[in-house]
């Protein structure tokens, strides 16, 4: 028998794109071709870069719910702020 894994959250990062899943909400940030440099250089993003989706109801990304929920995508930003500190992901050092 397969246990799930008793985790809060799983979070990730790739080439500036953030996502932090919680429960059924997935949290995202998509970095740009105008952002993607900014998104690398800080550990802060604005909350308005952040979109929230409900994974029970919306499998394909369609309707960010970020605007209904904006205490949970604070919570949520916040979360991924604190695992990318503790983890060195952000911001990324000068080359």
């Amino acid at each position: 028998m397969i246990k799930p894994i008793d985790r809060e959250a799983i979070y990730w990062e790739h080439e500036g794109n953030r996502v932090v899943y919680l429960g059924k909400w997935k949290l995202i940030s998509k970095a740009s071709k105008k952002r993607s440099l900014m998104c690398d250089k800080v550990d802060e993003l604005p909350i308005e870069y952040w979109e929230l989706f409900d994974m029970e109801k919306d499998r394909t990304e369609m309707f960010d719910v970020s605007q209904q929920n904006f205490d949970l995508v604070n919570k949520m930003a916040a979360m991924w702020q604190e695992w990318s500190r503790r983890t060195i992901i952000v911001p990324r050092p000068e080359k």
